[in-house]
């Protein structure tokens, strides 16, 4: 398991890993599409989104989630 994975596991009770999901790669390589990162300051929780309309929308009306920019790329078929 990855860090973060171990880290929801022990520290947030309230979610159940079911399974992984997606395969995500560190660099655009082929067709790929970006995953947005937000900080939510309010609950020092992470948000991820593919879409770009919605991370243009968090960033024009929610001020408690700082942008991070792209946290990794995926299949934008598969992803």
């Amino acid at each position: 398991m990855s860090p973060l994975v171990n880290s929801i596991k022990t520290n947030l009770d309230n979610l159940n890993f079911e399974s992984a999901t997606l395969k995500v790669v560190t660099e655009s390589t082929g067709p790929t599409a970006p995953v947005f990162k937000f900080f939510n300051i309010d609950t020092g929780t992470h948000f991820y989104t593919a879409a770009e309309a919605e991370k243009d929308s968090i960033i024009a009306n929610l001020p408690s989630y700082n942008f991070e920019g792209t946290a990794y790329w995926v299949d934008p078929v598969m992803g």
